[in-house]
């Protein structure tokens, strides 16, 4: 083998192998970013994520399905405005078309318009068969009553859609409390349920070794070994209930159901942060939402009388036109190139005279639709009134049931523990453990209700003098 040749193989080869190392690390490059997005996938759809309660309300009001679509609302509302306003600017289109008269339309004429004999007609052909037209047309609105009432109900539109806004802002704020608070009861109610197991079988495994030696009734293993059971079922269908209402927090916040949640509130801090240095608050209708949607309802009304009242005024409007037509006896136009201009320009005046009561009917159907808007805003502020003082009165009432219930709560714990050491002491009964055992788990369900009761009732309080936010 010459020294040629075989410099020669030993170059391909090593090439093959650069051009082989080479499309093998394009492939794990590939593989590991593939991976990567992978990982982070997993990693995104496992992540956990902590609220507080306020932190909650304002990642709702970005995120929340209903807060999205009434942001879509605002930013139509937006669009409205613009398209309305367009309206009265400078509009220009653009027309072109072309006629085959397959069959040219005639016309009779007397001769005698050219000298000839009188009462005899001669019929004729006008026209070419093929025409061809194209024209520019430019239009611009001078006066229209209606267009300018139009633009001032199109600013109030997006103003109705701007406290649409706010009234959902506040209302997904509510649902997320609620949500939150439901959450907050059932890992206190889980808690409290896991401390009561953990003590109960621990107390049925001493009372069971007790009557395996002899030195207990087997009816008191068994009674504690009932209550134990029943205990154990009720935790499982409160974990059961925590994620239900978990999910349901989920949703009011517009967050996937695979991300986990981590809330950084608790009774405690919730009822630190109660409202109750607000109770005194003076009714005040007008600082709500609600009212201002019934003052813009109100003028939405009023425009609609003056938009109805506007159509009895004249409209005025100027226009022009360039035009280019083409006529031929054959279709050569493209060949030819012929064509004969024409401008127009012109003012054009439409003034409403007679409508056979019509016009008249819509103003009287406006005035009727504005009295009506009169009538709900003051409907609306002394319902406001009304709500202000139910919710007032509604929340001193729960923040004193809820004393009550944590007062019940302690004493329950108390009786429990004391019934609990009796019974080690062999002076009460299993009967007597499980008896308050059951009394201690109602005030424990009695307090956390209360407690849900007590914190939404401060939220509703919140929402009805405009603290929700």
């Amino acid at each position: 083998m010459s020294t040629s040749k075989f410099s020669w193989q030993v170059t391909s080869i090593t090439g093959h192998n650069i051009r082989r190392k080479k499309t093998n690390y394009s492939l794990m490059k590939r593989t590991i970013l593939t991976l990567a997005v992978l990982a982070g996938l997993v990693s995104a759809a496992n992540a956990q994520l902590s609220f507080s309660l306020k932190e909650a309300q304002d990642y709702a009001v970005k995120n929340s399905f209903n807060s999205q679509k009434a942001q879509l609302d605002v930013e139509a509302a937006k669009s409205k405005i613009r398209e309305t306003t367009a309206i009265g600017l400078p509009q220009i289109n653009a027309e072109g078309g072309y006629t085959d008269q397959v069959v040219i339309p005639s016309t009779v004429f007397p001769l005698s318009a050219f000298g000839g004999p009188d009462g005899v007609y001669q019929r004729a052909q006008m026209g070419l068969r093929h025409n061809v037209s194209a024209s520019v047309t430019a239009s611009q609105l001078i006066f229209s009553g209606s267009y300018i009432v139009g633009l001032q109900a199109a600013r109030a539109y997006a103003e109705l859609a701007g406290e649409q806004k706010i009234k959902s802002d506040v209302q997904v704020r509510q649902d997320v409390a609620s949500a939150y608070f439901l959450v907050i009861a059932a890992q206190e109610n889980i808690q409290t349920l896991a401390q009561s197991a953990a003590t109960l079988e621990k107390t049925y495994e001493q009372t069971k070794a007790l009557y395996e030696n002899g030195l207990a009734e087997e009816q008191s293993a068994d009674q504690l070994r009932i209550s134990l059971n029943n205990l154990k079922n009720m935790l499982e269908n409160a974990q059961l209930v925590a994620e239900q209402v978990t999910g349901l927090l989920k949703f009011q916040m517009g967050l996937p159901q695979t991300t986990g949640v981590i809330l950084t509130d608790n009774a405690e801090t919730l009822n630190q942060q109660s409202a109750g240095d607000l109770i005194e608050t003076i009714n005040d209708p007008t600082i709500t939402i609600e009212y201002k949607l019934a003052q813009t309802g109100l003028r939405m009304q009023e425009l609609n009388l003056k938009n109805k009242r506007a159509g009895y005024l004249p409209t005025l409007s100027m226009f022009a036109s360039q035009q280019a037509n083409y006529f031929a006896p054959k279709y050569d136009f493209l060949n030819q190139r012929r064509f004969y201009p024409g401008t127009i320009i012109g003012l054009k005046l439409t003034v409403p005279i007679f409508s056979s009561g019509m016009k008249h009917q819509q103003v009287v159907q406006a005035k009727l639709d504005l009295n009506k808007a009169k009538i709900q805003e003051t409907q609306a502020r002394e319902g406001i009134v009304l709500d202000q003082q139910n919710a007032r009165n509604n929340y001193k009432f729960q923040l004193k049931n809820f004393d009550n219930q944590k007062e019940n709560l302690e004493l329950a714990e108390k009786i429990k523990h004391k019934t609990l050491i009796k019974f080690q002491e062999g002076i009460a009964s299993s009967f007597d453990v499980a008896q308050s055992e059951r009394q201690y788990l109602e005030a424990q369900g009695s307090y956390i209700q209360a407690l849900v009761n007590m914190l939404n009732a401060q939220v509703a309080f919140q929402k009805a003098f405009n603290k929700l936010n």
